[in-house]
């Protein structure tokens, strides 16, 4: 758990925004080869299934959260308002890498230089979403966010032949 993650629980009432970055791996079809086949047999080896035939339902799917944020208000403002057309409903938002790279530019922009905040990313109102100030913890996200968006970049696959993963940012309240 990070610093902030840690900092985020101190603060947090039980009810607020959290908010998901996930990453997702689907392998399907009916021909499996390679390691599209070990990841399928893995994950019915994990639930519990390895005795299933499989010829018929020839897809799975593993997602797994990659980046975690509690009432960091301002980011996820920018995911619903760049990504969502302003729509807010708790729904998933498609990601795609250019996007990241452009909130870790905005998060960087407003650590160093803090006084860009209301302009670059406005702290966003709602229902439990958590202070609309820019204080400590504000900026705390901001170079946190920079930080773990640089962190996954690093470590996520490059698009290209094959490409069957796919980012999705979601929010619950």
């Amino acid at each position: 758990m990070s610093q902030r993650s840690r900092k985020a629980e101190k603060r947090a009432v039980v009810i607020g925004l959290d908010m998901y970055l996930s990453f997702r791996k689907s392998v399907s079809g009916y021909n499996f080869a390679g390691s599209d086949k070990t990841v399928y047999d893995a994950l019915l080896s994990a639930a519990g299934l390895t005795d299933l035939e499989t010829e018929a339902r020839p897809h799975a799917s593993i997602e797994v959260t990659v980046m975690y944020w509690r009432k960091a208000n301002a980011i996820h403002g920018w995911f619903v308002d760049e990504l969502a057309g302003g729509k807010d409903e708790c729904q998933e938002i498609g990601v795609t890498r250019e996007n990241l790279i452009a909130l870790r530019g905005l998060c960087e922009e407003v650590a160093l230089q803090p006084s860009v905040a209301g302009e670059v990313l406005p702290p966003t109102k709602g229902f439990f979403f958590g202070s609309d100030e820019v204080d400590e913890y504000y900026l705390e996200y901001m170079k946190d966010t920079a930080r773990e968006i640089s962190d996954l970049l690093d470590k996520l696959p490059e698009e290209g032949e094959g490409w069957d993963w796919s980012l999705v940012y979601q929010a619950s309240w």
